[in-house]
């Protein structure tokens, strides 16, 4: 029977910093929304040394499984060490280190959306200033608005 109790220390680390890479992540959002910019590389800075510690302790963890030819896969370390005592704790860990992780992607995806549409705002509104011409003009020649929700919206401006 293998005692797994190191396993454990990997995950029980590896959570901790997909934990605290969430809160950065929120505080990312946070930044971005109210536009105080002049924060984001101090956050920057500290999401990307969370995520190199994630996945240097991801490593460690890859190479402690293989030398000890364990599966790196939480189903297949379960059905292999079904009655070592020491899975429950491991099994529980390593689900919610997935979960934490799921949670990180998502608001990291989310932060990225918000970018590349102020981004592509800002870049709209820096064209009309600048006068370049629109893809899709505003009005149409009876001064209806070309904008909307539905396909053909003449609405009045």
């Amino acid at each position: 029977m293998r005692d797994l109790t190191e396993l454990g220390f990997f995950l029980e680390r590896e959570l901790d910093h997909c934990e605290l890479l969430q809160v950065i992540l929120l505080k990312e959002r946070e930044i971005i929304e109210q536009r105080t910019l002049s924060d984001l590389p101090k956050i920057l800075q500290q999401k990307a040394d969370l995520l190199s510690s994630i996945e240097n302790t991801h490593t460690q963890k890859a190479k402690w499984l293989n030398e000890r030819d364990l599966p790196a896969n939480l189903a297949k370390l379960s059905e292999q060490e079904k009655n070592n005592p020491h899975l429950g704790q491991c099994a529980e860990l390593w689900t919610k280190l997935n979960q934490a992780k799921q949670q990180c992607n998502e608001s990291n995806t989310v932060n990225g959306i918000i970018i590349a549409k102020t981004r592509k705002r800002n870049g709209e509104q820096l064209d009309v200033l600048k006068g370049v011409k629109v893809n899709n003009p505003l009005y149409d020649a009876a001064g209806k608005s070309t904008g909307g929700s539905g396909k053909g919206d003449t609405r009045l401006a």
